[in-house]
């Protein structure tokens, strides 16, 4: 694939300090910077202002602004963002308070060319420690004594070794940490009435039913999440892994 392969990169970003921080680390740890094209909603207001982007090239940023007090929700925010998607050839999805290391944009593309299925989404994985961490878990059904049939998570277990590593697959897609094909952006539209307190199950639905396939690297760590700014900034500490629907809204 070219160098000049173009990226869109969708950020929601609900008041947090570190949005900055994530787009040098974009720009400035990119092979290339100029393919990087990045789509943010911004939500700021009086007691956490919107930070000074004019250090970032103007032509490589979309920008649409929203007012928290009239905050879409994450699902529709994603949705309106998922809109601004300009037939690049690539797409990453992350957080406001993100970190990639030094030339991600071609280490990830390498990986995306790498697997034998064109419909496949490059997740990196990021755990804490927790047994029952998100990210590195798949959906199921459990039968609950209380309320019956309800979606659950498992640990996902096959491995696909390639060169760069090896690849778990899964089929629970993290929304602010992955990397696939710019058809994603054609065919998955982030539903705008989607409700739930994150959007990964629909995602991770939706992605399943459409014919996309998700692993998630192992041994090689492209993309993380540094979130102790924003914790501390809208909500003063980090949420409990138990209170955890309050994260990346």
């Amino acid at each position: 694939m070219s160098i000049n392969a173009k990226i869109f990169v969708m950020i929601p970003a609900y008041r947090d300090p570190s949005l900055i921080d994530t787009l040098r680390s974009l720009f400035n740890d990119a092979k290339n910077s100029k393919r990087v094209f990045v789509a943010i909603g911004a939500q700021y207001d009086e007691a956490i202002p919107m930070p000074d982007l004019s250090e970032f090239p103007a032509e490589n940023i979309r920008l649409v602004t929203i007012h928290p007090e009239n905050r879409p929700g994450v699902f529709r925010q994603r949705h309106i963002l998922n809109k601004l998607y300009a037939n690049e050839e690539y797409y990453l999805s992350i957080d406001s308070h993100t970190r990639v290391i030094k030339d991600w944009d071609e280490i990830l593309i390498n990986m995306l060319e790498d697997q034998p299925k064109f419909k496949t989404i490059i997740a990196d994985s990021e755990g804490t420690g927790h047994e029952n961490e998100y990210s590195l878990l798949h959906m199921s059904v459990q039968e609950t004594e209380l309320y019956g049939p309800r979606l659950a998570m498992r640990q996902a277990e096959t491995l696909m070794p390639t060169r760069n590593g090896t690849f778990e697959k899964i089929v629970y897609l993290q929304a602010g940490m992955f990397f696939t094909r710019g058809q994603f952006a054609r065919e998955i539209r982030w539903g705008q009435f989607w409700h739930n307190d994150q959007e990964e199950p629909f995602l991770s639905y939706e992605t399943f039913m459409m014919g996309w396939s998700t692993v998630a690297i192992h041994g090689k760590r492209v993309i993380h999440h540094e979130p102790t700014r924003y914790y501390d900034a809208v909500y003063e500490s980090e949420p409990s892994y138990e209170n955890r629907s309050f994260r990346d809204k």
